[in-house]
């Protein structure tokens, strides 16, 4: 089944300063994972997750029982 993808408000306003390169690679990674949402590393939960690219750490949420993926936050590698 396809989830469905949602941007959360503080990730969205991370999201805007970045690259033209980096915004490709986060709307790929959601269609991606609209059709395989355990993708990534699991972070202490199996349904909280990250990706990683340039140095920049992505976070989402994923609930099964309504099929959605929530990109929450954005960090750099030392935050």
């Amino acid at each position: 089944m396809r989830y469905a993808v949602y941007f959360w408000p503080i990730f969205e306003k991370k999201l805007v300063p970045k690259s033209p390169v980096f915004k490709d690679w986060v709307l790929k990674m959601a269609r991606q994972l609209a059709n395989d949402p355990y993708r990534g590393k699991p972070i202490r939960f199996p349904y909280f997750r990250e990706k990683k690219l340039e140095g920049e750490r992505i976070y989402y949420f994923i609930s099964d029982s309504m099929h959605t993926i929530y990109f929450v936050n954005m960090s750099g590698k030392k935050d």
